[in-house]
């Protein structure tokens, strides 16, 4: 399996390696009639959770401006931002590609199924593994993706982005929010696009009314965050202790969101604050669905607010118009804060070392979670 792997990822650097001589040229954006041919566009889509939500208002402006094309996606089955979008109704395909443990053969035979769909357009953001399809990408007419700079990309992988025809520049200290990353795509192909960030541009489920204008007030509470990322975690006894303190003075009902891999922690934190309902996401661990998504959406409509860690699960929150109250730590504030400061509540403290979480990547040029031993930016001690 190793020998199989080394030697798919021994190929794919070669592929990248011989397509840097036959870079092709920028080109300017397209006009309304250039857009009018283009039939099938491709959208890479190797996203988290909260990912997945922030990316529908530059999908929904790439189906405007694309009257005459239908839409697919690319992505893993792994994350959970497919769900997202197929409730969202974007795309016609799905198709599905885990390039971490593909061999050479399995890589050859999605680029040739690609290929063989002939696409006339993709959009790759800067999550988008490009450097495993680029046998693909060659043969496709417009190409359009994020290029990251030298200091944010060549940590973690060497990128093709010489291939892309229309580039939306990123560096990892830009103070800008996400959903403007993914924006800037879209204007790099059509110059004139407006892209709209209301709560109605992150709109991807209408699940029905479910409560009583006469029960008390209802706070759905996230107190986890994905397993790879429990650096972000508030804590468990400080979400304790605020419940606990909500449900003594303010006589609220909580409801605990989690997955099966949570059960066990949910139902020792409902033990302790008492009057608490838990809501697991998923029946077994690691059998997340759409439908198990939508059931979440169902139980996060039915509160009066979220509380939550800074996690996909408050991004879909605030997506369905349920007021917020977020606690941010090491994740870069600028690209993930409320974009409606009114209904939505961040927590956070500015420190001089925060962000240390930009782009995807731990920073390592200044103190960072890995090394700081403190998480101030949590409180989690005295400064």
């Amino acid at each position: 399996m190793r020998l199989s792997r080394l030697f798919n990822l021994t190929t794919a650097f070669a592929e990248i390696l011989f397509s840097r001589p036959f870079a092709p040229k920028a080109k300017a954006p397209l006009a309304t009639q250039e857009r009018a041919h283009v039939r099938r566009i491709l959208v890479f889509g190797y996203l988290g959770l909260g990912d997945g939500v922030m990316i529908l208002p530059a999908l929904k402006a790439l189906r405007r401006l694309f009257p005459n094309a239908t839409l697919d996606f690319i992505g893993s089955r792994r994350t959970a931002a497919y769900h997202v979008l197929q409730l969202a109704d974007i795309f016609r395909t799905m198709h599905f590609f885990e390039f971490k443990t593909a061999n050479w053969r399995e890589r050859r035979q999605m680029n040739k199924l690609l290929i063989a769909q002939g696409y006339d357009c993709v959009f790759c953001s800067y999550t988008a593994p490009i450097e495993h399809f680029v046998p693909f990408l060659k043969t496709v007419p417009h190409r359009a993706g994020h290029t990251l700079t030298r200091k944010s990309a060549s940590r973690v992988r060497f990128r093709p982005d010489w291939l892309l025809h229309y580039a939306a520049a990123l560096a990892p200290d830009e103070q800008i929010h996400e959903t403007e990353r993914y924006a800037r795509i879209i204007r790099a192909l059509a110059a004139d696009a407006t892209i709209s960030t209301t709560t109605e541009a992150f709109h991807f489920f209408t699940p029905q009314p479910s409560r009583s204008p006469h029960q008390k007030t209802h706070v759905a509470v996230h107190a986890a965050v994905s397993p790879l990322l429990g650096w972000k975690n508030w804590g468990t006894e400080r979400f304790i202790a605020l419940c606990q303190r909500l449900v003594s003075e303010y006589a609220v009902t909580i409801t605990l969101l989690g997955d099966a891999s949570e059960r066990t922690l949910l139902e020792s934190m409902a033990e302790k604050i008492g009057h608490t309902a838990i809501h697991v996401s998923t029946p077994r661990a690691g059998d997340f669905s759409t439908e198990s998504l939508a059931e979440t959406c169902r139980v996060l409509a039915s509160a009066d607010v979220f509380v939550g860690n800074e996690s996909g699960v408050g991004h879909i929150a605030m997506a369905l118009g349920v007021p917020s109250v977020r606690i941010f730590g090491m994740t870069d504030y600028a690209s993930f804060r409320a974009l409606d400061a009114e209904r939505h509540t961040d927590i956070r403290k500015d420190l001089p070392c925060s962000p240390c979480f930009v782009l995807g990547q731990v920073k390592r040029e200044s103190l960072n979670v890995e090394i700081c031993g403190h998480k101030n930016c949590l409180g989690m001690t005295k400064e």
